[in-house]
């Protein structure tokens, strides 16, 4: 870490970082836990949130084209 310019004060342990990725499903929300190692979150984990927004972005295109070609 000394070679990044950071102390060892300035770094976190694993288990004390958390995250999540809560994605809709159904009528709710399922909320899943991230791996977190002692060199941070590895990119998968990032990868899975990326997808997960991209298929979002991709339900709200949808509605948002069925809205606009209903109208008149």
């Amino acid at each position: 870490m000394k070679r990044l310019g950071y102390t060892e004060e300035e770094v976190l342990p694993p288990e004390s970082v958390a995250a999540y990725l809560v994605r809709a499903e159904g009528d709710g929300a399922v909320v899943e836990k991230l791996q977190v190692t002692g060199e941070g979150i590895p990119e998968d984990e990032f990868a899975k949130v990326a997808e997960e927004l991209l298929g979002e972005r991709g339900r709200i295109y949808d509605e948002i084209q069925k809205v606009q070609a209903s109208k008149p």
